[in-house]
């Protein structure tokens, strides 16, 4: 037996308002930023060749080259530092015997029939990363915490796909599926594009001009107010004689 529930009137006016008032808004703390790996490889970074390794709010996929096992994980962080955090877990795994995670109690297994100490820059040699989700920051930030969240429920469907498909490859022990959410929702500095804010009543696309633009006499209203506060309109442009009678108060 399957139930679906439409969006009332309410939910699509709402959705609606969200969209324009969020459209061109990103947030200055969690936008994606250029690589600042110092070493590179295959004409990217360590994250791949596309050099994606400060991306936020993500689903990703750490494949084992030796073995050719998968792990599937979220993070709301960049991915550089959330490998770095799974690298040092498996280090502190195999130098100090301190448990961490599935990742790293599967990479550590490799090293300790080898019988040699591990450094970060070795971990992060076995693995393959890929992104296989990208997330909006700031819907995905709204939901964390909840039942509901974005990222947790994205990373769980993946998952259970892969244990579908081939569960023989998959690192992911199965407490990471009935787990709660661990993100913590966080405060946002925004950035506006330059393409500036569609108005409530007008489409995604905005189609109000900016008052005094007039083409010919971009700056014409600013730079022709007199001192009385009576203004002149200014040339009509075409073929049109301009009425020099018309005043606008101000």
């Amino acid at each position: 037996m399957s139930y679906k529930k439409f969006s009332n009137l309410r939910e699509i006016f709402q959705g609606d308002l969200n969209a324009k008032v969020m459209a061109n808004v990103e947030s200055k703390d969690f936008k994606d930023k250029p690589c600042n790996c110092r070493a590179k490889t295959d004409g990217g970074c360590y994250s791949g060749p596309i050099s994606d390794c400060r991306t936020c709010c993500i689903i990703y996929q750490a494949k084992c080259k030796i073995c050719n096992k998968e792990y599937v994980g979220n993070t709301q962080q960049e991915e550089k530092k959330r490998m770095g955090q799974h690298y040092g877990g498996v280090k502190r795994l195999v130098n100090k015997g301190t448990k961490s995670d599935s990742f790293a109690a599967h990479m550590a297994e490799h090293f300790k029939e080898r019988n040699m100490k591990v450094s970060v820059g070795m971990a992060r040699a076995m693995v393959e990363m890929k992104i296989l989700w990208k997330g909006n920051t700031i819907s995905c930030m709204k939901s964390f915490g909840k039942r509901n969240c974005k990222l947790c429920m994205k990373e769980k469907m993946e998952i259970l796909n892969k244990w579908e498909t081939n569960p023989n490859t998959l690192i992911n022990s199965r407490s990471e599926i009935f787990g709660g959410c661990r993100h913590k929702p966080k405060f946002h500095r925004y950035l506006i594009r330059p393409h500036g804010q569609a108005g409530t009543d007008d489409g995604v696309t905005p189609e109000r001009v900016e008052f005094g633009y007039n083409g010919k006499y971009p700056n014409w209203w600013t730079e022709n107010i007199p001192e009385n506060g009576i203004l002149i309109c200014p040339p009509v442009q075409g073929n049109e004689p301009a009425d020099s009678g018309n005043v606008v108060d101000v």
